[in-house]
């Protein structure tokens, strides 16, 4: 029999095909809301964040202190800005100290710590033709889509042993305290191919290392994949490898496992294992120290551009430490050898992200860079410079005058330090000549705890006189005091001046936001904003609340940070609301 349908009939059956339609909308919403933010979210958002909606979104990294939210910073580096020219490439040469130390050393052929032509990523672009000093360089923002500007370090070994090192020039105090040293970098890595690395040392000296360059008093600490090799690169995983205590250049040795060290000192304990990494997804690293613990904190990689680090938690400590210092500078170094030799690429890029730690703010010293060489030499460029005994220095192509450092500004300066990378052949340790303004000859003894330096570059921080200095531009000269008559090599040399009383803080530290979970709503503040998305009640929607609600997407209960509609849920109708007001 044919079914009749009146017009009453479709009234009353119209709002049960209402409430079938509505069902199936929400459950289709509500499966996707599983995808991740930037995936199918996107494509279902009826209001697309714009292009500079993006940028704003990306544009900020910030010095995470997971261990201790309430953490404030004493130094913070987001790389925000770039400063290119000079050493540090785009870095701030204000605030960091950058150098090279190659083995790339030939006296007799005008090799004086060549840097080869490089291979770089620059953010996930392959870029080829680079030479040194555009090995340390920002991107992000300039990129489609965009990421948070970050600093880069890339590197040819050629076959040799090289590091490439930035040191924050502020010191890092962690007296009658634990300090903390936070960080991100996509640390993949093997110890015979590429590895990060961080120093500690007591003294501002240039790319110190745990072999011969080492430090009178430091820390070395480096992630080189032990145990963790899995044999594929892409889906690697890493973990800190061997680390060294320095007291009076004597090195105490922790390999990594458990145990006493085997050089006497304390003992380490193996407790998180290894954790993966990814090219260009970076791990959150916190490095906790206080005289007589030193623990290293490690995520696995990002997979959401930095939204989230999981799997965040201890992995090594050292109790019993017995740390000889309790200030000093923080070191975050790239290093490689012969990366071709286990059949890797012999060029890599590192990404570094939002580096920091806590503590005083101590004075920064003013600095006064002497220029890298940057001679070509065939396929390299010499980074130093040789000194004959007669004070004739030479780039590797031509004789070059005296340095000249412009505009030092001896204003409240209490002391002053001269920091050089050292080399001489075949010899004990020799003193470095030098003399500022066509003055006396000055001599200072290198410690002899240091052989031949060789290929190796010792590091050297020594005291200089104030006198020898003035007002405005002065010049700096090297000579060598080799007794054969052979010429010693110069690099990575900078005079610092510190102004004040070093030892008083500056100022009070700025607290930095972090990405950890905001108070509920309800004990929040008052803020006219909240329910547009203002999580954190600063007056604005910005990147701190969509870091929040990335952070706690998918998450369920009462007054969850992100749950902009109060429905009990962090989800894609929150994400909207959000995304539809950002920058209100």
């Amino acid at each position: 029999m044919k079914k009749n349908f009146n017009q009453s009939g479709i009234i009353h059956t119209l709002p049960l095909l209402i409430i079938i339609a509505a069902v199936g909308i929400i459950s289709f919403l509500l499966i996707s809301s599983t995808a991740p933010i930037n995936g199918l979210l996107g494509k279902l958002n009826p209001k697309p964040a714009s292009k500079a909606q993006q940028m704003m979104m990306t544009a900020q990294d910030f010095c995470k202190f997971m261990t201790a939210p309430a953490t404030t910073a004493a130094f913070c580096d987001t790389f925000d800005m770039a400063h290119p020219g000079g050493r540090g490439g785009d870095l701030d040469e204000t605030r960091w100290d950058v150098s090279r130390v190659y083995q790339w050393m030939n006296l007799g052929q005008g090799a004086f710590d060549g840097a080869f032509t490089m291979n770089t990523q620059r953010c996930k672009t392959l870029v080829s033709g680079v030479n040194a000093d555009n090995d340390s360089f920002f991107c992000g923002l300039d990129q489609n889509p965009p990421e948070s500007n970050h600093w880069m370090t890339a590197m040819n070994d050629n076959g040799n042993y090289n590091v490439l090192s930035g040191r924050v020039r502020q010191p890092f105090d962690f007296a009658s305290r634990t300090g903390t040293i936070t960080y991100d970098v996509d640390s993949i890595g093997l110890g015979h191919v590429w590895w990060p690395e961080v120093m500690i040392t007591d003294e501002p000296i240039p790319n110190p290392y745990q072999d011969i360059r080492m430090p009178k008093n430091g820390i070395a600490i480096t992630f080189e994949n032990p145990g963790c090799d899995d044999g594929n690169m892409t889906t690697a995983h890493n973990q800190p490898g061997a680390i060294w205590i320095f007291n009076n250049y004597n090195g105490t040795y922790y390999p990594p496992i458990d145990g006493t060290s085997p050089t006497g000192g304390g003992v380490r304990h193996q407790i998180g294992g290894c954790y993966a990494t990814g090219f260009d997804q970076a791990n959150h690293f916190e490095i906790k120290i206080s005289q007589d613990k030193l623990e290293i904190w490690a995520s696995d990689k990002t997979v959401d551009g930095g939204a989230t680090y999981p799997n965040f938690k201890l992995r090594v400590s050292i109790t019993n430490a017995q740390i000889p210092f309790t200030r000093g500078y923080v070191h975050f170094q790239h290093g490689q050898y012969n990366a071709s030799k286990e059949g890797f690429d012999s060029n890599h890029t590192y990404h570094w992200h939002a580096i920091g730690f806590d503590g005083p703010t101590l004075p920064t010293p003013r600095a006064y860079d002497v220029p890298d060489a940057l001679a070509p030499r065939g396929g390299f460029l010499n980074m130093g410079y040789s000194a004959d005994v007669n004070g004739q220095m030479n780039n590797g192509n031509s004789n070059v005058p005296p340095f000249n450092l412009q505009n030092v500004d001896l204003t409240n300066a209490t002391s002053a330090k001269l920091n050089v990378s050292v080399w001489y052949l075949n010899q004990p340790p020799l003193p470095v000549m030098y003399r500022f303004n066509g003055g006396a000859w000055r001599s200072y003894n290198i410690p002899p705890v240091f052989a031949s330096s060789d290929d190796s570059g010792l590091p050297v921080s020594m005291p200089i006189s104030l006198t020898d200095l003035k007002q405005g531009n002065n010049t700096l000269e090297f000579k060598s005091s080799n007794p054969s008559g052979q010429s010693m090599v110069f690099a990575n040399t900078t005079l610092e001046l510190y102004p004040g009383d070093i030892n008083n803080p500056v100022s009070s530290s700025t607290p930095i936001p972090t990405m950890t979970p905001m108070p509920s709503m309800s004990t929040m503040p008052a803020c006219p904003k909240a329910s547009l998305g203002d999580i954190n009640c600063n007056g604005t929607v910005d990147i701190f609340d969509y870091s929040t609600l990335v952070g706690n997407y998918n998450k369920s209960g009462v007054s969850i940070p992100g749950d902009l509609n109060n429905d009990g849920l962090v989800n894609l109708f929150d994400y909207n609301i959000l995304v539809g007001n950002f920058g209100k």
